[in-house]
């Protein structure tokens, strides 16, 4: 199971991690896959309406999927449901120098 986090689109430039998702080496080239949403309260409550394991987190929440094809499902209700999200690597602007 992989935890991954749902973060605002707003914030993209204040990177709000827990240090669970940041590996070891954390100053070597990495990156974290994640989704982007508008709004997280939505995005959440949608999930969570489905019975996805979704949970608020102090970043916004996170999800736990099991495999590609629950992803897959999860991409699908936001486009069913028409809730503006990107999935991308949440983890471009946290400083890895």
């Amino acid at each position: 199971m992989k935890k991954i986090p749902i973060l605002s689109n707003q914030d993209k430039d204040n990177c709000c991690l827990g240090n669970e998702y940041l590996p070891l080496d954390y100053m070597g080239e990495f990156s974290l896959l994640g989704f982007r949403v508008q709004d997280v309260s939505e995005a959440v409550q949608l999930l969570a309406g489905q019975q996805y394991p979704v949970k608020p987190t102090d970043c916004g929440a996170e999800i736990t999927v099991n495999d590609a094809r629950q992803l897959s499902e999860i991409i699908g209700v936001f486009q069913k449901h028409g809730i503006d999200f990107s999935l991308t690597d949440v983890a471009d602007q946290i400083y890895r120098g």
